[in-house]
């Protein structure tokens, strides 16, 4: 508006002076925009500007890549990873300028990646895995069995015989996403049960003797500890014991890849 400005000037006499003046002011304009970066995960990057400024007759963009523009939504094409500090200077009628300033962040898209802590086990079996996503920030994790998980460097247990497959989903601070699968990653087997029985051999040229029958399950081999200071690697063995007495007889069953489970049973030789 217009304002009327009247200064009186009054010495120590007493006279006085007075003088006045209009003083116009005029309005400042608002600058502020928006943007849209089109396909962010790949470079180089399309920024689209919308000019939302009010009271404004010129605009001058800096987009901090060395190029410019006076129209009012201009694009521009940032090339490179990093931070673009984005000005707009806005002038009206009356010369009045303001100033609207944005950084816009370029970053690279995830590069997903993982590997096991193992890749073989027998039931119940815990796995780490151990994310080497690069430019992540959050991640998706699918094990296979029905189990997900949202940690960097989960942990999950499995508690069924199979072959699963694992993917991850990593997203990064733009949006982007990139997803890594491990066919076949992971093969669970079933745990080994050891058991086993034995009948007394009554036939007199072989006294102090049994037979071991083998009961057990899901296992390839086998280790036999008689408690007598004998051992034995056959699937059902026979035995003869030297002197009566009551003797702890183990049994190791082995299904390979670790897996193992082991038995123990005392048996009573009194025949002779």
């Amino acid at each position: 508006g217009t304002y009327q400005v009247e200064l009186i000037a009054i010495n120590s006499l007493g006279c006085r002076d007075t003088t006045s003046s209009q003083i116009t002011a005029y309005p400042l304009p608002t600058a502020q925009f928006s943007y849209q970066i089109n396909d962010p995960c790949n470079l180089p990057v399309s920024v689209i500007f919308t000019n939302s400024s009010i009271g404004a007759a010129a605009y001058s963009w800096n987009f901090d890549n060395g190029l410019t523009a006076v129209i009012s939504n201009p694009s521009t094409i940032l090339s490179n990873y990093g931070t673009y500090n984005i000005e707009l200077i806005t002038t009206n009628q009356f010369g009045c300028r303001d100033t609207a300033d944005k950084p816009i962040n370029i970053t690279p898209a995830p590069d997903a990646s993982f590997a096991l802590s193992q890749t073989t086990g027998c039931e119940p079996v815990e796995i780490v895995f151990n994310n080497s996503t690069l430019n992540g920030s959050t991640y998706q994790w699918s094990f296979g069995d029905g189990g997900v998980s949202s940690q960097q460097d989960p942990m999950h247990p499995y508690t069924t015989a199979g072959v699963y497959s694992v993917s991850l989903i990593a997203t990064a601070s733009n949006g982007c996403t990139d997803t890594a699968t491990i066919q076949n990653a992971l093969t669970v087997s079933p745990s080994p049960i050891a058991d086993f029985t034995w009948t007394y051999d009554t036939v007199p040229s072989f006294a102090g003797g049994c037979l071991m029958e083998n009961l057990s399950l899901y296992a390839s081999s086998y280790q036999w500890d008689f408690g007598d200071g004998s051992t034995s690697t056959d699937t059902n063995p026979d035995h003869r014991y030297d002197y009566p007495g009551t003797f702890t007889i183990y049994l190791i069953a082995d299904r390979g890849n670790g897996c193992l489970d082991t038995i123990e049973k005392n048996i009573l030789i009194d025949y002779f």
